[in-house]
């Protein structure tokens, strides 16, 4: 694996990654950046995997990668920042143990998903959307789990 960039959770790589699947980054990092997970020092990293098409993007942390996934950007941007969503919260969940976003109101994650032509966190229970991807609230520590 040769890793071609690093950038910070929400901000753009210095060259060699896709802009749509970096603009992509960039809206879950912001979601990454406004309800925290417990990794410090957390940034995408982004690689090239010999000759396969695509490429591996993914986060890391001062100790190392914690996890890459193959991505082909296409024109579809929507499409890309719901694929890195789902890649991050896939981590996140099997690997960390990190249920991520919370759903306000409820104690399960939110799914990313299309609503609308847009990128969305939606609730898994009333499939309502809570956010745009890029735009979640911190989350409110007065507010009660049901």
């Amino acid at each position: 694996m040769k890793v071609i960039a690093q950038w910070r959770l929400a901000g753009t790589p210095v060259k060699d990654v896709p802009a749509d699947l970096a603009a992509s980054c960039a809206l879950v990092g912001r979601d990454l950046l406004a309800d925290p997970v417990p990794l410090p020092g957390l940034r995408w990293w982004a690689g090239q995997e010999g000759t396969l098409p695509g490429i591996v993007v993914g986060l890391r942390t001062d100790e190392g990668i914690r996890f890459g996934t193959g991505l082909v950007p296409d024109d579809d941007a929507v499409a890309t920042t719901v694929s890195v969503a789902e890649a991050v919260q896939d981590h996140l969940a099997g690997y960390e143990f990190i249920q991520w976003p919370l759903c306000p109101g409820h104690g399960h994650p939110m799914r990313p998903s299309v609503e609308h032509a847009k990128a969305c966190w939606t609730c898994p229970a009333s499939h309502r959307s809570i956010s745009a991807i890029g735009e979640l609230p911190p989350p409110d520590p007065s507010a009660t789990v049901t």
